[in-house]
Order: structure tokens, then C-alpha cells, then sequence
């Protein structure tokens, strides 16, 4: 019995418990609803804004990099320092590029040259020269021919004095043609200046030869050998003998009122290649005495520069050779002009002395006859030794025009590896991309930089902007020039205005590892210290719509991807309202449908209102009856 009585006790304390629970949670239920708030649908203005966060930039703001490996040798400037375009910014050790470069401005100097020196031994007026004495020499043949024929007759008709007086007039021109080509020949400019001019060529291009010999065989040794430094100091020697040579060459030929200008010209030329000469072996040999590790690229350049010198020298012995041919050619042009003269001479006497003949009716006599028909062959053979000149100097010419292609086409690779060797050198300075500001200098004076590697950043502080990223949802809503409020960490109640400049045609991957569109605001000038680098937080104003039916932000809720509002009815009934929606501030929603002025709605929807009225709504939110 005590033990039911214990058990009832048992039962009747739960049964007590169990009210008290069940009657607070009735109670926290009717004070949460009885604490709801209705608000009115009402008109405003709503601003929509889309807030981000950002990195003060300069604009441009463009990092340096290295272009080739080195040590750098000089610093011209400091971080903050203000720049110009084009200013140095650091130089890093050029000695191998310095000494390209100059063997490149040398191949192109001497391929100039070997152009113009060929140019000028330019055979074209040898072979005019040669058609005249070939003219003179027929003319000659036909007045000999006249000759031996008025010997031969012996009728003195008028005919035959009327053919005298001709043959004395053709005899006269013929005599001064053939003087018009002997002075011809002797002013032509294949002269000892341009064996002269074609020696001294050959004897620079020779040095230039060995010079790239010797720096490509103490490559091929990686170290060079003390025989090495010493041919390399006689070359030095050599180029300052050859560049007084060239100097006192010039010397002579400006003192000679006779020079021709483009034979001071190619002399001007010839100094400034000697001059280029010794700096190559200067620089070469300061590259023997301080000797490198030569990389493949080094050797390929150095065995470009044999061959291209060995070119250059071929062609320049090539012209020495032809300005020999063409001296010697010229002396036997002036040796047979001389010749043509005075067969010309003897002709014009003998055709005088016809002319006296057809006069006086004399005949000739046999001794005369003899002495024509001997004049005959002499002209014969002069004209055939006139024709054979004319042949070799036309083979002679075409052999020149072939010897100028090639000059052309050297002097053309030389011009194209000349300028990629002065790019190459222009690598080694490193300069200013832009006006603007060091902002970042990550070099000293002896470090080591290869390819690549950020030598300095360089930015306009005049032009500052808020870099920012925006995500797919936000950036569609964003356009250049909408307005912007621009905070920053480091200046705490104080703002700029800004505009955006530009927003992303498409994405970029973020630090943060995430596509997202790019957006900049400019950022205007201020007496803040704004820097590049801070941190900054933009709101971007992206609409504004005048005196619109607006709810309380909170007050919207979304099922199913559509919003709705819980509108409070009379006699405190409630409905579940679908509602479209428009642009959204900070604080309230724009209603473009579902609404009208003066509703009255819940603050924060809470379907368990719908618990307290007799609906067909669960108080958990489902619907029951799918009504």
C-alpha cells in the first residue's frame, strides 16, 4: 500500500510539471506575438547602394622588370623619387653587350664602306671609255681604208678632190675625239687614291678579322692564355696605326683641290671605322683580361662575328684587287688613247696631203701605196684590240655589279644585326616607363637580377584610384561615371566622393582565388596623404528612385524564390501577400507590385501568426490543406 501511494505522489509531481512548461511556452508565445510591430506601406526616396572593399593604386601604376641577368652597377635614383619618361633608373653590367654592340656599329661601318668603295671602282665609265676607243679605232679604219683607196687611183677627177676635203674633215673630228678620250681617261678617278682608299679598307677589315678570331678562341679556351692578352694588345697597336693611317689619308686628300667629294667622304668614313676599331680592341682585350664563364649565346655571337668579318674582309680584298685591275686597265686605255692620237695625227696629215694630191693632179707613188696599206692593218689591229678592251670591260662591270649586290645585302644584315645588338645594349639601362613617382625600388648597387625580376614600380601620384572587384551580381549594376563615397581605415570619419572610371568587360582571378569583375574609382585630389597601398571601402551609388512605394527591408521574406509580405487585415487577421520587388537601399525595399499606399503590414514576417487565426496555415509555416 505505501508503495501506491509512493508511485501516485510520483505521477502527480510530473503531472505538475508538465502544466508549468506547457503554460510558460503558451505564455512566451502570446507576449512574442503581442510584441510584433505593424508598419505602413508608404512613398520615399530609395537610394540603392553596392559597397566595396579596395586598394589605393596609382594610375598608371607599372612594374620594371629586368630583361637580362647581371650585377647591377648603378642606382640613379631612390624610392619616392619623382621621375620623368625615359629616366634611369639603375644600369646592370653591360661589358659583353657594350662589346657586341660595338662589333655590330663596326660590321655595319665596314659594310658601308665595302659598298661605297665598290661603288666607285664602279667599272660603267671604263666600258664608255672603252666604246669610244672603239669608235675612234673604226673611224680610224675607214680614213686609213680612203686613204689606200685614193693611193690606189690614179684618176684626179672632182670626185676624187671633193672625197680628199671629207676625208680631211672626218680625219680632223676623229683626231679630236680620240684627245677628248685621252683627257677623259686621265681625269677618271680609278687612280692610286682609290687603291689608296681599297687598301686601307682591306687592312681595317683585316684587323676587324682577327680581333673576332682571338675573342672567339679565347672563348673556345674559356680561359685565355697570356699569348692571348699579348696578340690581343698588338691589336690595339694595329687599329691606333691603322687610325693614323686613315687620319693623315684624309689629311691629305681635304689639302688636294683636286679630290673628288665622295673620295672624302669614304675617307671621313674609313677614320671613324679605324676609330671603331680601337674601341673594339680596347674592349676586347678588357674582356681577355677579365675573363667570364662565356655562355652558348655568347659563343654563337662570337662565331657570327667571324663570319660576318670574313665577309667584309673577302669583299674588301676584293675591291683592293679591283682597284689594281682597274689602274692597270686604265694605263692600257691611256697607252692605246695615246696611240688612237696619234694615228688620228698621221691620218689627218695624210689626208691633208690627198687632199694636195686630188688638187695638183698628182698620182701617188708606190712607196705611198705601201705606206696606206700598211695604215690599213695598223687600224685593223687597233680596232680589234679596241673591241677586246670593250669585252672585258663590260665582263668586268657585270662582275662589279655582282660584287655591289653582295656589298648591299651585307650591309643590309649588318644594319638589322647592328640594331638588335643596340636593342640588346638598351636592355641593360633600365628606365622610367612613365612620368610618376618610385613607389618601389627592390634593388641595391652589386645585386645580382635576372629576367624577370622587379627592378622598381613606378606610379602617377597625381592620379590615384580605388582598385576594386566586384562580384557577377553586383558589377551588372555598376557603370562608369556613377558617384562613389570613398572611406579609408587610416582616416576615420573622413570621406572623398569619387566616380567610377572603368568596370571590367570580364572577369579576373582575385588574390582571393575567385573570378571577379574589375572596378576602379578615381579618386580626387585632397589634402589627405592618401598613398598608394591603403585600404579603402566604396559605395557606389548605382540608383535612385524619386517618391516610390517602399516596405521596410526586413519586412520581405522569399519562398521559392518570390518575396512576400504578411499583411495585417481588420479585425487582426493576417494574409500571406506575394510582392514584386525593385531596387533595394540600405534600409528599405522598392514595391512594384502586390501593394498600395496606406497597407499595413508585419515589420518582420512570422507565419505563426497564422496560428492565433482560424487559416488554413501550420503555425511551422507549411500550408495545410495546400490552400
Amino acid at each position: 500500500m505505501k508503495i501506491t501511494k509512493r508511485k501516485f505522489a510520483i505521477v502527480s509531481a510530473l503531472l505538475i510539471v508538465a502544466l508549468l512548461f506547457a503554460g510558460c511556452g503558451q505564455k512566451q508565445k502570446e507576449n512574442s506575438l503581442a510584441n510584433r510591430k505593424v508598419v505602413t506601406v508608404q512613398r520615399r526616396d530609395i537610394k540603392s547602394v553596392v559597397s566595396l572593399s579596395g586598394v589605393v593604386r596609382t594610375e598608371p601604376r607599372i612594374a620594371v622588370p629586368a630583361k637580362v641577368s647581371g650585377k647591377v652597377t648603378k642606382l640613379f635614383v631612390r624610392e619616392g623619387a619623382t621621375v620623368k619618361k625615359g629616366d634611369k633608373i639603375c644600369e646592370i653590367d653591360s661589358a659583353q653587350a657594350s662589346l657586341n654592340y660595338q662589333n655590330a656599329v663596326n660590321a655595319y661601318k665596314s659594310a658601308s664602306l665595302n659598298l661605297q668603295i665598290a661603288q666607285l671602282n664602279e667599272p660603267s665609265i671604263a666600258v664608255k671609255q672603252a666604246e669610244l676607243s672603239v669608235q675612234s679605232a673604226e673611224a680610224a679604219l675607214q680614213i686609213a681604208k680612203l686613204n689606200e683607196k685614193l693611193a690606189e687611183d690614179s684618176d684626179n677627177t672632182d670626185i676624187q678632190e671633193k672625197n680628199a676635203e671629207e676625208q680631211v674633215d672626218q680625219a680632223e673630228v676623229n683626231l679630236k675625239n680620240a684627245q677628248a678620250n685621252l683627257d677623259t681617261l686621265k681625269k677618271s678617278n680609278a687612280s692610286d687614291e682609290n687603291i689608296a682608299i681599297s687598301k686601307l679598307q682591306m687592312q681595317n677589315q683585316q684587323l676587324s678579322l682577327a680581333i673576332a678570331r682571338l675573342e672567339l678562341k679565347a672563348l673556345k679556351e674559356q680561359k685565355p692564355t697570356n699569348d692571348d692578352i699579348e696578340t690581343a694588345k698588338e691589336r690595339v697597336k694595329q687599329a691606333q696605326i691603322n687610325l693614323e693611317n686613315a687620319k693623315e689619308s684624309l689629311k691629305q686628300a681635304a689639302n688636294n683641290p683636286n679630290t673628288p667629294d665622295e673620295q672624302i667622304k669614304i675617307l671621313e668614313n674609313q677614320v671613324q671605322l679605324a676609330e671603331s676599331n680601337v674601341r673594339v680592341a680596347n674592349l676586347a682585350l678588357d674582356k681577355l683580361q677579365n675573363h667570364s664563364s662565356p655562355t652558348n649565346e655568347q659563343m654563337q655571337e662570337a662565331e657570327d662575328r667571324v663570319s660576318q668579318a670574313q665577309v667584309a674582309y673577302e669583299i674588301a680584298e676584293q675591291n683592293y684587287e679591283s682597284a689594281l685591275k682597274a689602274k692597270a686597265a686604265k694605263e692600257g686605255q691611256i697607252a692605246q688613247a695615246e696611240n688612237q692620237v696619234k694615228l688620228a695625227e698621221s691620218q689627218l696629215k695624210i689626208a691633208q696631203n690627198n687632199l694636195q694630191i686630188a688638187k695638183n693632179g698628182v698620182n701617188a707613188s708606190t712607196d705611198t701605196l705601201q705606206i696606206r696599206n700598211e695604215q690599213v692593218k695598223q687600224a685593223e689591229a687597233s680596232l680589234e684590240s679596241a673591241q677586246e678592251n670593250l669585252r672585258n670591260a663590260k665582263k668586268q662591270l657585270q662582275i662589279n655589279k655582282l660584287r655591289i649586290q653582295q656589298a648591299e645585302v651585307q650591309k643590309s644584315q649588318a644594319y638589322t644585326s647592328m640594331k638588335i645588338a643596340e636593342q640588346a645594349l638598351s636592355d641593360y639601362t633600365i628606365t622610367a616607363p612613365c612620368d610618376g613617382t618610385v613607389l618601389l625600388l627592390s634593388v641595391s648597387e652589386g645585386d645580382t637580377v635576372a629576367p624577370g625580376k622587379t627592378i622598381a614600380i613606378v606610379g602617377d601620384m597625381q592620379h590615384l584610384i580605388v582598385d576594386c572587384f566586384a562580384d557577377e551580381i553586383d558589377a551588372v549594376n555598376i557603370k562608369k561615371g556613377q558617384s562613389a563615397v570613398i572611406s579609408f581605415d587610416a582616416f576615420p570619419y573622413k570621406t572623398l566622393s569619387g566616380t567610377v572610371e572603368s568596370v571590367a568587360c570580364t572577369t579576373t582571378l582575385t588574390n582571393q582565388g575567385v573570378q571577379a569583375y574589375e572596378v576602379k574609382i578615381a579618386l580626387p585630389h585632397s589634402t589627405l596623404n592618401v598613398k598608394d597601398g591603403l585600404s579603402a571601402t566604396v559605395d557606389i551609388t548605382t540608383e535612385v528612385k524619386k517618391n516610390v512605394l517602399s516596405v521596410p527591408i526586413e519586412s520581405v521574406a522569399t519562398e521559392n524564390g518570390k518575396s512576400y509580405v504578411i499583411v495585417v487585415l481588420p479585425n487582426d487577421k493576417f494574409e500571406k501577400r506575394f510582392v514584386k520587388v525593385g531596387v533595394s537601399s540600405d534600409n528599405y525595399t522598392e514595391i512594384l507590385s502586390g501593394l498600395k499606399e496606406g497597407d499595413k503590414i508585419l515589420d518582420i514576417p512570422d507565419e505563426r501568426v497564422f496560428g492565433e487565426v482560424k487559416t488554413n496555415q501550420s503555425p511551422f509555416g507549411g500550408k495545410k490543406d495546400g490552400g
